[in-house]
């Protein structure tokens, strides 16, 4: 999950990952 975006699938914490 390197991309620039926000994950939409999943927890909110998964963005930062």
């Amino acid at each position: 999950m390197m991309s620039p975006t926000p994950a939409i699938e999943g927890p909110p914490f998964a963005a930062e990952l």
